[in-house]
């Protein structure tokens, strides 16, 4: 999945919860949800065992993926550091669902990357008038997470199925938003990093600044 459409996805999930989400929170979810496409370790994932530089291919990536939501689970994060990790679980599961990150995916590097364009094509259209649809989320761990893939993959080919895999996978960061965390935000803690972050805060519009600014304060896991 193309980079612009991890953050198109992220910034289409904190839209949702705008009104519930404090400012600092959406914009660290974002930045998760694109950092592993920038940072060039993440593709070393799981080389020893499985191909290499496929590190966000389903094979390679599920530990990662296991992994974070342990450390959700586990908390002790500040809300922004939580939210931070949830975005970048949110790219590995958008990731795991997009076809050419599997090895039912038999094309070159060439193909990858015309079906990643089409497939932008067909996010962009759909995330533009994506709603919400309020249902029981069945993925409440890894495990779930897995057995959805395997009914993925039986049927994976197709932009229109990436795309509804995905959606339906990233309620697992719904699951897992309250992990650790008592289901409330620290207050006196956001209010903390907005007073920190004063200056950037008042600049909404210039994204990189306060992205850089945030990954200043972010430990990259």
């Amino acid at each position: 999945m193309k980079n612009i459409d991890h953050r198109m996805l992220g910034r289409t999930l904190m839209e949702i919860h705008r009104k519930q989400v404090p400012y600092l929170c959406r914009k660290a979810f974002v930045l998760g949800s694109i950092e592993p496409d920038k940072n060039p370790l993440t593709y070393l994932h799981g080389q020893i065992r499985g191909k290499f530089l496929c590190g966000h291919n389903y094979e390679n990536v599920m530990p990662s993926i296991r992994k974070l939501y342990e450390k959700l689970k586990q908390g002790g994060y500040s809300e922004v550091k939580r939210y931070y990790l949830m975005g970048k679980l949110t790219h590995y599961i958008a990731d795991i669902f997009t076809f050419p990150h599997n090895a039912a995916f038999r094309g070159n590097i060439k193909a990858h990357g015309l079906y990643e364009r089409k497939l932008h094509g067909y996010m962009k259209e759909n995330l533009q008038s994506f709603e919400r649809v309020d249902e029981e989320i069945n993925i409440k761990d890894p495990d779930d997470l897995e057995e959805l893939h395997k009914e993925y993959i039986q049927q994976a080919g197709t932009c229109e199925k990436d795309y509804r895999y995905i959606i339906q996978a990233v309620g697992f960061v719904e699951a897992v938003k309250d992990l650790g965390s008592g289901g409330n935000f620290k207050r006196r803690e956001i209010l903390n990093y907005e007073k920190m972050f004063s200056i950037i805060c008042r600049i909404r519009d210039n994204e990189k600044r306060t992205e850089d600014s945030i990954r200043k304060r972010i430990h990259t896991v």
